[in-house]
């Protein structure tokens, strides 16, 4: 709300919506219930372990962007796909649009 971003998002899901936070699937979850998408159609971004444990979970096309935590072989098995920007995730999109 301070910075007005709502009004880029039809929906928000948050983790005072769901019974068990990450790594639960239960936010993913609830988050392609309230949009009606099948899990196995959505990619969830995250820099988290908790957050790719919870997506891939869920049935979630896990994408990783490091932060605080790095990228490593344990992590990878769950992993879509790795990127080390936003921006590159964009252009990956980008360059599938309509195949995905």
């Amino acid at each position: 709300a301070q910075h007005d971003i709502g009004k880029y998002f039809e929906r928000i899901v948050g983790g005072d919506m769901v019974e068990h936070s990450k790594p639960s699937p239960d936010i993913y979850l609830m988050a392609c219930k309230v949009m009606d998408l099948k899990p196995e159609n959505c990619f969830a971004v995250e820099d988290s372990y908790n957050g790719l444990k919870a997506a891939s979970a869920a049935g979630l096309r896990p994408i990783m962007i490091p932060d605080m935590q790095p990228y490593n072989d344990e992590i990878a098995e769950i992993v879509f796909q790795k990127f080390d920007s936003l921006m590159e995730f964009r252009d990956y999109l980008a360059d599938r649009k309509g195949a995905l």
